[in-house]
């Protein structure tokens, strides 16, 4: 949080990206293809000199943009929509694909799906507890159907069992993340999933 609030949130990002990315083109060695998401403080989309540092980080690694998904975090919404906006359109241009995390909590609404042009959304875990009830699923339809209107890819968060997995496949979500499949692990820990 306290990154967040201040500038140093873009040091911190632009470092996490340079280490994602360099491990990105290592993995992608043994499993050509091989994709990566990072999480990126909306923040940055008012930050002079981002895009160069972007595009710089993936060229220095030698990493396709288009194997990189950049997920906007944060807890409230961009100062300037409008050049936000921008930002997000250019990051796009580069290659990247742009997704709102956490859908659904926080700043990232539905309202904004109509100011910034997006991939994909990542439903925020607090949801995927809400699998098996029937609000919690009528919730859940009603954001998965929305991104369908739009194009746009689906991942539920917060995904630890089986049944709740098949829940959100049946409703139309594309991908799920959670302690299901594995909790974090450190980069050198990947190849076991490769």
């Amino acid at each position: 949080p306290v990154a967040e609030q201040s500038d140093l949130i873009l040091d911190v990002d632009l470092a996490v990206l340079r280490r994602a990315f360099a491990d990105l083109a290592e993995w992608q060695q043994t499993r050509p293809g091989f994709w990566v998401t990072a999480n990126l403080s909306t923040r940055h989309l008012g930050h002079a000199g981002w895009l160069d540092q972007l595009q710089d980080a993936a060229a220095t690694a030698g990493v396709d943009p288009t194997t990189v998904i950049l997920e906007l975090t944060e807890t409230a919404a961009p100062d300037d929509a409008g050049s936000g906006r921008l930002v997000v359109d250019a990051m796009r241009d580069l290659g990247f694909h742009v997704w709102f995390d956490d859908f659904g909590s926080g700043w990232s609404a539905l309202s904004d799906l109509g100011r910034f042009t997006v991939d994909g959304i990542k439903i925020d875990r607090s949801y995927a507890d809400q699998l098996g009830t029937k609000t919690g699923e009528v919730v859940i339809a009603a954001l998965v159907s929305a991104a369908a209107e739009l194009g746009l890819s689906v991942t539920i968060e917060g995904i630890e069992t089986p049944s709740q997995y098949e829940r959100a496949r049946n409703l139309g979500c594309h991908f799920g993340q959670g302690y299901l499949w594995s909790r974090p692990v450190p980069p050198a820990a990947v190849a076991r999933f490769l």
